[in-house]
């Protein structure tokens, strides 16, 4: 059993809605299957689950959405399989229910409040996580 502080006890029980609430569920399961007694403070976040690999990811990302997530801490994104600034380095006709679905999940990311980074490594830009952030 995780053991959890008051806040994040009443966020496992929906006291901030359905998004959070999930969110927490998550942490929590990670964390006990990987036998953490606890949850440590984090200042910056890195979503990892930017590329997409079909449509999960992108009901993942528009449920959190529709259920006003809201970010505790700066969080950046992770590289995506399409670019957003140019639209010719991963063409529709290449795959269109992809590239579609990536520009609608790193979209989506960005409505959440992410930093829009698109990349794998966030501590080489400017203004990145530092050493204890995470």
């Amino acid at each position: 059993m995780v053991e959890l502080d008051t806040i994040d006890s009443a966020r496992l029980a929906g006291s901030e809605g359905k998004a959070m609430q999930l969110a927490m569920g998550l942490l929590v399961r990670a964390a006990e299957i990987m036998g953490a007694p606890r949850l440590i403070p984090i200042g910056f976040a890195h979503i990892d689950a930017c590329f997409y690999t079909g449509r999960a990811h992108v009901d993942f990302a528009r449920y959190l959405v529709d259920n006003g997530a809201k970010l505790a801490v700066t969080t950046w994104t992770n590289n995506g399989v399409v670019s957003l600034a140019d639209p010719a380095l991963r063409p529709e006709a290449s795959d269109p229910t992809m590239v579609k679905g990536a520009r609608e999940l790193m979209q989506l990311y960005a409505r959440l409040g992410c930093t829009p980074t698109w990349t794998c490594a966030p501590y080489q830009l400017p203004g990145g996580p530092k050493f204890g952030d995470h």
